[in-house]
């Protein structure tokens, strides 16, 4: 129990696009795209509020090299909302309960705490972005749009010396996705962005993916 024999890798994933096929979707109930709906209709009071959507998932954990860029992420916000686009932001569940942070609205802990809900969310979105961590594997596994960012991290050791995992360059390849390559089994509309959740990089690979993806 102390120490559980890690079995999440992508291995799967991986072997499945060498075959030419692509991972099971895994999509979100019936009730669940109701419920989201109804939130998204009380948040925006706009039509075309789904049409718009760009949720984007932080990571807080308790390995800080693995963690989201909060203050870029903040820019980031604000700047695509100015363009016309409705952020969501999705935060971490460990976060849930937190200090007020009004620089993340509107925010969705439904999302953060159901894992149904968060599926919806992902599947109304016009793209899901978010630093690389469980829930982005999540939109990826499901066929969502997405943008996974900083897909390697720097060593951590916290204050007992314990060594945290990290995704380095190695475990990336050893797992079939070699750095800087883009795993076999994504659709046109999900993209690994390798670079660290900078905001010039996030708002690169965005507007790239609007340039081909729709606006």
């Amino acid at each position: 129990v102390d120490h559980p024999t890690a079995q999440y890798t992508s291995d799967i994933a991986t072997m499945l696009g060498d075959r030419g096929e692509r991972f099971p979707a895994i999509t979100a109930s019936s009730h669940a795209l109701h419920l989201m709906d109804q939130w998204l209709d009380a948040t925006w009071y706009r039509p075309d509020a789904k049409s718009r959507l760009v949720t984007i998932t932080l990571r807080e954990t308790h390995t800080p090299t693995r963690n989201s860029n909060l203050a870029d992420w903040a820019k980031f916000g604000d700047e695509i909302k100015s363009e016309g686009w409705l952020p969501v932001f999705v935060p971490d569940t460990a976060t849930i309960g937190g200090e007020y942070r009004p620089e993340f609205l509107p925010q969705c802990p439904l999302a953060a705490v159901d894992l149904d809900l968060r599926r919806a969310l992902y599947q109304l979105a016009k793209v899901n972005l978010g630093r690389m961590g469980g829930p982005m594997w999540l939109a990826l596994c499901m066929g969502a749009p997405a943008l996974a960012f900083g897909i390697l991290a720097a060593p951590h050791t916290d204050a007992s010396g314990h060594k945290h995992f990290v995704p380095n360059a190695a475990y990336m390849a050893r797992v079939g996705i070699p750095e800087g390559s883009q795993p076999r089994w994504l659709h046109a509309n999900q993209r690994l962005v390798w670079a660290p959740d900078d905001l010039d990089v996030i708002r690169a690979a965005f507007h790239e993916w609007v340039e081909h993806h729709g606006s």
